[in-house]
Protein backbone atom coordinates (compact mmCIF):
# COMPACT_ATOMS: atom_id res chain seq x y z
CA UNK A 1 0.00 0.00 0.00
CA UNK A 2 1.28 3.24 -1.16
CA UNK A 3 1.66 6.23 1.30
CA UNK A 4 -0.94 8.01 0.10
CA UNK A 5 -3.39 5.35 0.22
CA UNK A 6 -1.89 4.94 4.15
CA UNK A 7 -2.75 8.52 4.76
CA UNK A 8 -6.43 8.00 3.44
CA UNK A 9 -7.03 5.81 6.20
CA UNK A 10 -4.79 7.50 8.75
CA UNK A 11 -5.02 11.18 8.30
CA UNK A 12 -1.53 11.48 8.79
CA UNK A 13 2.00 10.50 7.10
CA UNK A 14 3.52 7.50 8.65
CA UNK A 15 6.66 5.69 8.09
CA UNK A 16 6.66 2.01 8.43
CA UNK A 17 8.71 -0.95 7.45
CA UNK A 18 8.13 -4.40 5.93
CA UNK A 19 10.43 -7.43 6.57
CA UNK A 20 9.29 -10.04 4.73
CA UNK A 21 10.13 -13.11 6.42
CA UNK A 22 9.02 -16.11 3.60
CA UNK A 23 6.36 -15.10 1.25
CA UNK A 24 3.17 -15.18 1.55
CA UNK A 25 4.03 -13.93 5.05
CA UNK A 26 4.73 -10.04 6.02
CA UNK A 27 5.78 -8.59 9.23
CA UNK A 28 5.32 -5.03 9.54
CA UNK A 29 6.26 -2.73 11.82
CA UNK A 30 4.23 1.09 11.57
CA UNK A 31 6.08 3.40 13.69
CA UNK A 32 5.10 6.53 15.49
CA UNK A 33 6.64 8.76 18.06
CA UNK A 34 3.93 9.11 20.63
CA UNK A 35 1.16 6.54 22.23
CA UNK A 36 -1.54 9.01 21.45
CA UNK A 37 -0.41 8.92 17.36
CA UNK A 38 -0.38 4.88 18.47
CA UNK A 39 -4.26 5.45 19.24
CA UNK A 40 -4.90 6.96 15.87
CA UNK A 41 -3.07 4.69 13.93
CA UNK A 42 -4.91 1.38 15.22
CA UNK A 43 -8.57 3.45 16.16
CA UNK A 44 -11.20 2.72 18.09
CA UNK A 45 -11.48 -1.26 18.19
CA UNK A 46 -8.43 -1.49 16.00
CA UNK A 47 -10.76 -0.60 13.15
CA UNK A 48 -8.21 1.87 11.53
CA UNK A 49 -5.46 -1.02 11.51
CA UNK A 50 -7.90 -3.40 10.68
CA UNK A 51 -8.40 -1.84 7.15
CA UNK A 52 -4.75 -0.88 6.39
CA UNK A 53 -3.84 -4.62 6.61
CA UNK A 54 -7.36 -5.61 4.80
CA UNK A 55 -6.19 -3.50 1.98
CA UNK A 56 -2.31 -4.61 2.17
CA UNK A 57 -3.37 -8.25 1.92
CA UNK A 58 -5.71 -7.33 -1.11
CA UNK A 59 -3.13 -5.40 -3.25
CA UNK A 60 -0.32 -8.19 -2.03
CA UNK A 61 -2.49 -10.96 -3.17
CA UNK A 62 -3.01 -9.38 -6.25
CA UNK A 63 0.73 -9.05 -6.72
CA UNK A 64 1.91 -12.50 -5.92
CA UNK A 65 -1.32 -14.29 -7.15
CA UNK A 66 -2.35 -15.83 -4.08
CA UNK A 67 -3.26 -14.98 -0.21
CA UNK A 68 -0.75 -13.83 1.87
CA UNK A 69 -0.93 -13.33 5.63
CA UNK A 70 0.13 -10.05 6.86
CA UNK A 71 1.22 -9.01 10.64
CA UNK A 72 0.93 -5.44 11.43
CA UNK A 73 2.21 -4.06 14.70
CA UNK A 74 1.97 -0.13 15.64
CA UNK A 75 5.09 0.66 17.72
CA UNK A 76 5.84 3.84 19.71
CA UNK A 77 9.77 4.52 19.33
CA UNK A 78 10.35 7.95 20.44
CA UNK A 79 12.34 10.10 18.41
CA UNK A 80 12.95 7.28 15.58
CA UNK A 81 11.72 9.91 12.82
CA UNK A 82 15.00 11.75 13.35
CA UNK A 83 17.38 8.42 13.69
CA UNK A 84 19.62 8.06 10.48
CA UNK A 85 20.48 4.54 11.91
CA UNK A 86 16.72 3.63 12.00
CA UNK A 87 16.20 4.79 8.26
CA UNK A 88 19.16 2.27 7.27
CA UNK A 89 17.76 -0.58 8.93
CA UNK A 90 14.29 -0.12 6.66
CA UNK A 91 16.43 0.17 3.54
CA UNK A 92 15.35 3.88 3.42
CA UNK A 93 17.87 6.87 2.96
CA UNK A 94 17.62 9.57 5.78
CA UNK A 95 15.84 12.73 4.45
CA UNK A 96 17.84 16.21 4.05
CA UNK A 97 15.75 19.04 4.93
Amino acid sequence: MDRSRRENFCGAQSRFSIVATTLPELITDHLVERESQRKIALGKGGQAIKAIGAEARKEIARLIEKPAHLFLFVKVRDGWADDPARYREMGLEFPRD
